[in-house]
């Protein structure tokens, strides 16, 4: 895959560790939630975050249908990008981010990353997803979220 600059960009805001909470050069962080998400069970999953400029940590959390009825919750996926989409997938579900990196979290459903200055005016767009295994199939069902934008400032 090509690498752009705003993916050179994200790998270097990666790879530098947060200043210490004194020097953190962050003031805020500008977070609002778009699109909507998709569920397993009948209530759409939501993905929220927060930003703390004196620790300079982004912080992440999403919600999860529950497991019932031969469905069981197996794990998480987070993406990140610096582009926004607007993909429609199975099941009634849009992926909103093109991602430029995912986690698979394994049954966490949080993420936290230290943010350095230079992340300053940069906008991020993240999406989580859960996958269930179904033993009617069997196999594995997703659900995503819906779309998270992020300006820091």
């Amino acid at each position: 895959m090509a690498r752009g600059p705003a993916s050179v960009l994200f790998v270097a805001l990666l790879a530098v560790a947060a200043p210490a909470a004194a020097q953190c050069g962050l003031s805020g962080a500008m977070i609002a939630n778009y699109g909507m998400g998709c569920a397993v069970q009948a209530t759409p999953i939501t993905i929220t975050a927060t930003f703390s400029p004196a620790s300079c940590l982004f912080t992440t959390a999403w919600t999860a249908s529950p497991s019932c009825c031969n469905v069981f919750y197996r794990g998480s996926i987070l993406a990140i990008g610096v582009q926004p989409a607007n993909v429609p997938l199975p099941n009634g579900c849009t992926l909103y981010i093109q991602p430029l990196l995912a986690f698979d979290l394994g049954q966490t459903r949080s993420f936290t990353l230290p943010i350095p200055p230079i992340a300053a005016g940069a906008t991020f767009y993240l999406q989580a997803a859960n996958y269930f295994f179904f033993t009617f199939c069997p196999c594995l069902v997703y659900e995503f979220t819906d779309g998270l934008s992020v300006t820091f400032f």
